[in-house]
């Protein structure tokens, strides 16, 4: 576990922490295009919903299976070239306290970059942008097969069985659902029943709370951190025109090409923009 650790550390890594919803993934992996002292990130693409899915050394913390365990956190579908590779990492994460736990717990000189949205048009945007891209409805029955591939791949036989059970007792659910499902099992060791709702007012309005209730917390773990930096999303930097996103996180991480972090991130913009609920 030191070991991988230490190597961890040699690759001086970047670790963007976001709410879900706020772009992580895409700047996550735009970071890396965009400059060349990263190794660059694999990414996978739903180019429906324009959703990203960046493939870090880390899987989120809420897939770990011990947090006191480095080696656990490794993410299977990860195909770079570390340990042996002389570039730079690019981490991601939701910000959790769970997430903050394992950081603080194993890298806390870490460079974080904490995407974070304040005002109340920001939060709304985002809130309903979540889920024009999560939202996907599951017919059931399920199987196994399903809920490995669709849902949680390492996830173990007794969570599966209880996400089939849960899942098929009725006519559809929404996918989100069954992967709150199995984080609330986790984070309390405990089976629960599934929640579900046809309406997604309440997703997006549960979301909208995630987002400010996360902001509270962030200020309890900050000080933890000795290379923490916000970088705000309001005034429509994520929603409109990204430049000073990216002016921000280069003044933290140097090197990067603004001028093509801005017009990939744009173009992500515009797409998010055509976007509608189902």
């Amino acid at each position: 576990m030191n070991n991988i650790k230490a190597k961890i550390k040699k690759a001086d890594p970047v670790l963007i922490l976001y709410p879900a919803g706020l772009g992580g993934e895409h700047i996550a992996h735009t970071l890396t295009t965009c400059n060349d002292d990263f190794e660059k990130t694999a990414m996978l693409y739903n180019e429906k919903v324009n959703q990203f899915h960046t493939v870090c050394v880390f899987k989120y913390s809420s897939e770990i299976s011990d947090i006191n365990d480095v080696s656990t956190a490794i993410d299977i579908q990860y195909k770079g070239e570390f340990p042996n590779t002389s570039k730079r990492i690019v981490l991601k994460d939701h910000t959790t306290e769970l997430s903050f736990e394992f950081y603080k717990k194993h890298f806390p000189n870490i460079t974080i970059l904490c995407l974070i949205a304040e005002d109340t048009d920001s939060i709304n945007y985002f809130a309903e942008l979540t889920f024009k891209k999560l939202a996907k409805k599951i017919t059931s029955p399920i199987d196994e097969w399903y809920v490995k591939n669709e849902i949680s791949q390492d996830c173990t036989p007794e969570e599966a069985v209880h996400v089939i059970n849960q899942v098929n007792k009725f006519r559809w659910v929404w996918r989100h659902e069954a992967h709150i499902l199995i984080n609330h099992m986790r984070s309390r060791n405990s089976q629960i029943d599934l929640e579900h709702s046809n309406d997604l007012t309440k997703s997006i309005s549960n979301h909208k709370h995630d987002i400010i209730n996360t902001n509270r917390k962030i200020d309890s773990y900050k000080d933890f951190f000795t290379n923490f930096h916000f970088i705000s999303v309001d005034d429509l930097a994520l929603t409109d025109d990204s430049e000073t996103v990216w002016r921000e996180i280069n003044k933290h991480v140097g090197s990067i090409d603004v001028v093509k972090a801005k017009q990939l991130t744009n173009e992500w913009i515009r797409k998010n923009n055509k976007l509608s609920l189902l």
